[in-house]
């Protein structure tokens, strides 16, 4: 539970503000959205990672997450305050901005929001015309606002210094396939299986792998197979062979194995220890 119904601002369920968000509550597990989320921190610390990439946001500065991906939540500190923002796909998807460069430098990184003040200025524009009840068209001016918001923090972000990033044949090939690793349905663990919807050998993605990130495409497998694995099993009721299952072990045993080999207890140890 991130607030009460009293924090939440909402559109609709594809558009939902939440004011002082209640962070502290989640540190230590790990997530999984499936909503475009918008932190912009006020006040104290937030270490947290994404996709095994970890960050850090504190007072003036907002970052921008995309859904699927796997957020474990550090450490946040006692004063942290930050109001959220959250987008379904659904509504991101009929501002069209898929082939803009919000998707590929506005993510992941902390923007220093201070220089720029957009994310107050637009949040309070936008909880002024959805409190007005009479407003047929607010639903149409909140997508608009949205739209001209995300356009121009994308500009500011690649104007910020140190925010270039290279765009080339190896960064597009690691970058579709950190994507690929939070599927809807069943998850892969096979370097073949991904190389092959890259249309590349699997030699070459772990070649890329390792040259942009330093590790081979089987670490990041690996590495994101126990994240799933840790988030269902504190975060769903779902029996132990139902998890092994959805990531793809051919039995509970092998998928107990492989656990205790990552993190030094067996599911069920886990499950037992993180609930305490």
């Amino acid at each position: 539970m991130l607030c009460s119904d009293e924090q939440q601002i909402c559109l609709n369920d594809e558009y939902v503000i939440v004011e002082d968000a209640e962070v502290k509550s989640l540190e230590g597990r790990i997530l999984k959205s499936e909503s475009y989320v918008v932190i912009n921190c006020s006040e104290g610390v937030l270490n947290f990672a994404v996709d095994m990439r970890e960050m850090s946001i504190m007072a003036g500065s907002v970052v921008y997450l995309m859904p699927r991906q796997l957020y474990e939540i550090m450490h946040v500190s006692e004063d942290f305050r930050a109001t959220l923002l959250c987008m379904s796909e659904s509504f991101l998807q009929w501002l069209d901005l898929k082939q803009t460069m919000f998707y590929r430098d506005l993510s992941g990184l902390p923007i220093r929001a201070t220089s720029y003040g957009s994310f107050e200025k637009y949040i309070d524009i936008c909880k002024d015309i959805i409190r007005i009840d009479q407003n047929p068209e607010k639903k149409e001016v909140i997508y608009y606002l949205t739209k001209a918001y995300l356009l121009a923090m994308s500009h500011f972000r690649i104007l910020e210094p140190g925010n270039a990033r290279e765009r080339n044949a190896s960064s597009e090939i690691m970058e579709r396939f950190m994507n690929m690793l939070h599927p809807d349905d069943i998850f892969h663990r096979s370097v073949g299986y991904y190389a092959c919807a890259l249309c590349i050998s699997p030699k070459h993605l772990s070649s890329v792998s390792r040259k942009i990130t330093g590790f081979g495409a089987t670490y990041w497998i690996d590495r994101t197979a126990i994240l799933n694995a840790k988030r269902l099993l504190t975060s769903t009721c779902l029996p132990i062979s139902e998890i092994s299952s959805q990531l793809e072990f051919s039995n509970q045993s092998s998928f107990g194995s492989f656990f205790k080999q990552h993190t030094g207890m067996t599911p069920s140890e886990y499950r037992k220890t993180a609930s305490i």
